[in-house]
This record gives structure tokens, C-alpha cells and sequence, in this order.
């Protein structure tokens, strides 16, 4: 694979390098529910709850979330439900 060239996909790009919480300009809490039906998976419902605590000068925030049990995260700007993957 010497010399071969990565890009990211479209859909990557719109996911991880969007700047989904850019119109976030004061501390808030986000609240969101997730359900996930007709994979290879089981069937599971959720509820996401994402606390901006502090914004930036930068524009990233600090935030804590209630999903899935993923704990304390600085420097974000994504959307919440996207935290896992991100991390």
C-alpha cells in the first residue's frame, strides 16, 4: 500500500468533521432520544443527554454527556450522538 492516497468519504466528512454544535453560543443541555430497530442487533431504545458546560474562544465546547455511558470530554464541536464514534 506504499503511495497510496486515503480520503474520507462524504458521509465521514459530514459526520466527524462537521461543526455540528457551531450555533451553540451559551451553556445548554441538549436532549435527544435514540432507538435503533431492524439491524443484526438486538432492538434498543436510549435517551442522549448532552450538557455544554463551557464554550471556547475557539469555538469548541466542554461537555459532559448522559449516553451510553461515555464519560466527561473536552474540546468538542460535533454532535452529541456522534461522541462515540468520535472518541
Amino acid at each position: 500500500w506504499a503511495g497510496a492516497v486515503f480520503a474520507y468519504s462524504q458521509a465521514q466528512l459530514l459526520l466527524f468533521d462537521t461543526p455540528h454544535l457551531h450555533n451553540i453560543t451559551m451553556p445548554t443541555t441538549l436532549h435527544y432520544r435514540v432507538r435503533q430497530e431492524g439491524s443484526l442487533d438486538e432492538p434498543f431504545a436510549d435517551r442522549v443527554k448532552l450538557a455544554v458546560e463551557r464554550i471556547h474562544p475557539d469555538g469548541t465546547k466542554d461537555a459532559s454527556s448522559d449516553f451510553l455511558s461515555v464519560p466527561e470530554i473536552g474540546g468538542i464541536f460535533i454532535n452529541d450522538g456522534l461522541l462515540k464514534e468520535k472518541m
